[in-house]
């Protein structure tokens, strides 16, 4: 063990944390230097929060009227991996084996399944509801509202949007992304769009309409351009591009070698 941690109750604990008495921390689990873990945070067995870390940020009632404020529950599961720089903030709900990359954002309201990860910098707004095994890469952003299905891909620097007439206008509608959808790299969404079961959005396409399932779009706009199935690889070395998980088990529940 690091001469700089202790172990507390069987939790191993940094330098300068700030631990709240109603906090609740599962077992095994390894807390960095300088972590804030306030009032109403639940994290599961196992898991590793870095240092520079916030666990139950206050929500603007906070600042409203600071004296009357409660903390609403932040509940992460077991076998979390949360490294440093990250914030979370009270009243989200996470499941079991979440991991994310540096600085991190988990705004108020959000739900999100087992087995999510979330790449550096990437920020998942309030309210939005997230299904299980999504994986997000660098700079992601995840508007209010958003709908997230199972099995998602989003790629670097993807911008979703909610505010229908900005600013404040408070017609909000968030995006919604349904099962084995991949988005790629640089991409823009209007508000309130879909993007259907197995549809890919092309790297750097501007997304203005609902895209249909199982096709390829692309493009500024983004338009169709053809059947997922219809990709091949151009080099011959996989002999079914799409649906991506009938080739990629890595990590998911059917892949067989894990069983």
């Amino acid at each position: 063990m690091d001469a700089s941690l202790f172990e507390k109750n069987g939790i191993v604990v940094g330098k300068n944390c700030i631990i709240s008495e109603n906090a609740k921390i599962g077992e095994n689990a390894c807390i960095g230097h300088n972590v804030i873990i306030n009032d109403n945070v639940e994290i599961g067995e196992n898991s590793f929060v870095g240092s520079n870390t916030i666990l139950g940020e206050p929500t603007v009632g906070y600042y409203n009227d600071s004296e009357k404020y409660e903390h609403p529950k932040l509940t992460i599961g077991k076998n979390a991996v949360i490294r440093s720089g990250c914030i979370i903030y009270s009243g989200a709900k996470i499941g079991d084996h979440f991991i994310t990359g540096h600085y991190v954002t988990i705004r108020e309201g959000v739900e999100m399944g087992h087995h999510c990860s979330m790449g550096i910098y990437s920020m998942v707004s309030q309210n939005t509801k997230i299904g299980n095994y999504l994986k997000t890469q660098m700079y992601v952003l995840i508007a209010d509202d958003s709908v997230i299905g199972n099995y998602v891909w989003i790629f670097p620097n993807v911008v979703t949007t909610s505010d229908r007439h900005p600013p404040c206008s408070r017609c909000n509608e968030g995006i919604t992304i349904e099962d084995y959808a991949i988005i790629g790299a640089g991409c823009a969404f209007v508000p309130g769009v879909k993007i259907e079961k197995n549809a890919i959005v092309s790297a750097g396409s501007f997304v203005t309409k609902d895209v249909k399932g199982g096709m390829v779009y692309a493009g500024n706009p983004a338009r169709p351009i053809c059947k997922a199935t219809k990709i091949a690889c151009e080099k011959g070395l996989v002999k079914k591009v799409y649906p991506w998980q009938d080739r990629y088990c890595k990590g998911y529940p059917w892949d067989k070698k894990e069983e």
